[in-house]
């Protein structure tokens, strides 16, 4: 899958100010082969750390071994079974 970043860029700007939202919108695809043209995550972190970025602007993809967060992990699919605290 190509992504065209300025295009996406330019419909969130747009989503933006129609909406008249704080954020830009941000886009999370689920798939099983990393995206071209999307450098992956360096490190771990939160889902929501993640949201965060993308919201200010950074394109990226991440896997299962970026995640840091086991509630994150279980609402992407990425776990099978349900965090018991």
């Amino acid at each position: 899958m190509t992504v065209n970043l300025f295009s996406l860029r330019e419909q969130s700007v747009l989503l933006k100010g129609l909406l008249r939202l704080k954020y830009c919108a941000v886009a999370v695809c689920l798939g099983r082969e990393p995206p071209s043209g999307l450098q992956r995550l360096v490190g771990r972190m939160e889902f929501c750390r993640m949201w965060a970025r993308a919201q200010r602007g950074e394109a990226f993809f991440a896997t299962a071994e970026n995640h840091n967060c086991l509630t994150g992990e279980y609402h992407l699919g990425l776990r099978d079974e349900a965090v018991k605290e």
